[in-house]
């Protein structure tokens, strides 16, 4: 009689240990489950655990971007720049985060009106404009789109 071999994995199941995304994304739920004494180091082991998934990809990005062989440093700035766009991503994410968690009110609103294109959101980004990199800010506001965000985070409180 034939015995059924009740461990082996159905094609389906991916292991971690194969699968360094399903390696990271375990890391990362873990790391994020963790009380730790200090935010820095929940950063700290996030950023080595993300810097390790991305250097196995940083070549290939390397190579979908076109970036030349040579200079080396070329190469080196193109990896480094991709690292730390990623690395910034968390930031925001953690800071959008911690600032969704504030009581509400928060000690005051800004009024936008989509149609004539007005409202203190308009005016608060205009007087932010010169402290942020040029371009950042679309000298033609989205103004739909930022209706749209201003509704979710009302929606959200």
């Amino acid at each position: 009689m034939h015995k059924v071999d009740n461990s082996a994995r159905p094609p389906s199941h991916v292991d971690s240990q194969d699968n360094p995304d399903e390696r990271l994304k375990l890391t990362l739920q873990r790391i994020a489950e963790r009380d730790y004494e200090e935010p820095e180091e929940r950063v700290h082991e996030r950023s080595d655990a993300v810097a390790e998934r991305l250097s196995l990809e940083l070549p290939r990005l390397t190579l979908l971007a076109r970036v030349p062989r040579e200079p080396q440093q070329r190469r080196d700035q193109f990896e480094y720049t991709v690292l730390n766009v990623v690395l910034d991503a968390w930031q925001n994410n953690d800071a959008r985060e911690a600032a969704s968690k504030l009581p509400s009110p928060f000690g005051g609103s800004l009024t936008l009106d989509q149609n004539r294109g007005t409202g203190s959101l308009i005016e608060a980004i205009e007087i932010l404009r010169p402290c942020l990199p040029e371009g950042f800010v679309p000298k033609a506001l989205p103004l739909k789109t930022m209706q749209r965000i201003k509704t979710q985070v009302a929606r959200r409180r």
